[in-house]
């Protein structure tokens, strides 16, 4: 019997102004009925608030919800403790979400942000990095200039095992993924807290596969991991398309708990995973498919 009734998955945008299209939000949903139309949000705030409008029908029907991002849920080991003051994911997500303005508009303060964080993090720490030159401060560079990542990271574990992801701190330039995390992660705080009780993080809150109890379950997914219909434009819109199509074929197949679980290379850094860092959904299992 599968998990889940419906998926949800998001792809994320960090644009300074509303835009729809190509590198913009796309959100795709497969429910009991199949799938949605694919929607493309101008904002990031109208994105938040169709998501939960779907939630909302969702519970009220009595379905349980798997909703993915593609943004990190987590930094590599030792940053929350610098930059939170406390070496726990939901410390780090409560600072950042703390100093996070972000509009209506798609207008926000990410850059000045990381410059803050940059002068917690130390000189001789790791760095947020790359912004336009207008952004440019004492504490963050355009380029990836001073930055030391011998005590902490540049990647996350699952950033090694899932090739081609880029790392959190990089915040500019074609690939970047450290707006998106900044911008996105204050967001799903939104949805924890309007779906309390009712809502667990994948994998920090469910301890990967082992508690999936809660309506919905959020987490971090990856589509690059993924193949995907080439003929479907934009690539956002069809990689989201593909994801939730895979969930549901996977959670159909009986293996969508697999994808959940941690695969068994890493079980000694179980801990550490579960504490800061996270994982992306399906990362490290090999030839999974449904």
């Amino acid at each position: 019997m599968p998990i889940f009734d419906r998926y949800i998955a998001v792809d994320w945008s960090a644009n300074n102004g509303p835009k729809t299209g190509k590198d913009s939000i796309w959100i795709a949903e497969r429910g009991p009925k199949g799938d949605a139309p694919s929607l493309n949000p101008r904002t990031r705030s109208t994105a938040v608030a169709h998501i939960m409008e779907r939630l909302d029908a969702a519970v009220e029907a009595g379905q349980r919800t798997f909703v993915g991002f593609d943004f990190p849920f987590g930094y590599p080991l030792g940053a929350a403790s610098r930059i939170a003051g406390d070496a726990n994911w939901s410390a780090l997500w409560a600072a950042i979400d703390q100093e996070i303005v972000d509009d209506d508009r798609n207008r926000s303060n990410r850059f000045l942000v990381a410059s803050m964080f940059n002068a917690r993090l130390g000189q001789n720490g790791p760095r947020f990095w790359g912004c336009p030159a207008s952004a440019r401060t004492d504490q963050l560079s355009t380029h990836k200039i001073g930055a030391c990542f011998s005590d902490v990271a540049e990647f996350r574990t699952v950033e090694r095992v899932a090739r081609g992801a880029k790392s959190t701190w990089q915040l500019f330039y074609n690939g970047s993924v450290g707006s998106q995390c900044l911008l996105g992660l204050p967001q799903v705080q939104r949805l924890r807290s309007r779906f309390a009780g009712k809502v667990a993080i994948w994998p920090f809150e469910t301890d990967f596969e082992r508690s999936i109890d809660a309506s919905i379950v959020i987490g971090e997914i990856y589509p690059s991991l993924d193949s995907y219909d080439q003929s479907v434009l934009p690539k956002d819109r069809a990689q989201m398309e593909a994801q939730v199509r895979r969930f549901s074929a996977l959670d159909d197949a009986g293996l969508f708990g697999k994808a959940l679980s941690l695969p068994d290379d890493f079980f000694d850094q179980r801990a550490s995973l579960l504490a800061e860092e996270g994982w992306i959904v399906g990362a490290g299992h090999k030839g999974l498919s449904a």
